[in-house]
């Protein structure tokens, strides 16, 4: 588990309170999330669908051709659906 402590200064007051904050570290959040774009047959999208609209907020392009978060590409080869991988972004 990831916990940060930050010092707040509230805008009227010259007392700062400390706040912690419990979740997913920076480096998981937002921009900084690696992706990576592979692209299907038409039989290996099939059974990839599944798994990317549970698992991804990723981006469908044309010619079978997706950009996903890292965890669901490592999702999709332990259940050995082949793809061609194009890059990492």
């Amino acid at each position: 588990m990831y916990s940060m402590t930050h010092s707040l200064k509230p805008f009227n007051s010259p007392s700062a309170k400390s706040v912690t904050i419990i979740g997913v570290p920076p480096t998981n959040r937002g921009v900084s999330m690696m992706t990576i774009a592979i692209q299907f047959t038409a039989t290996q999208e099939l059974r990839a669908l599944p798994i990317i609209i549970r698992r991804s907020p990723g981006m469908m392009l044309p010619k079978r051709t997706y950009v996903l978060h890292r965890d669901v590409v490592e999702e999709l080869r332990k259940k050995r659906i082949g793809f061609k991988l194009l890059g990492r972004i």
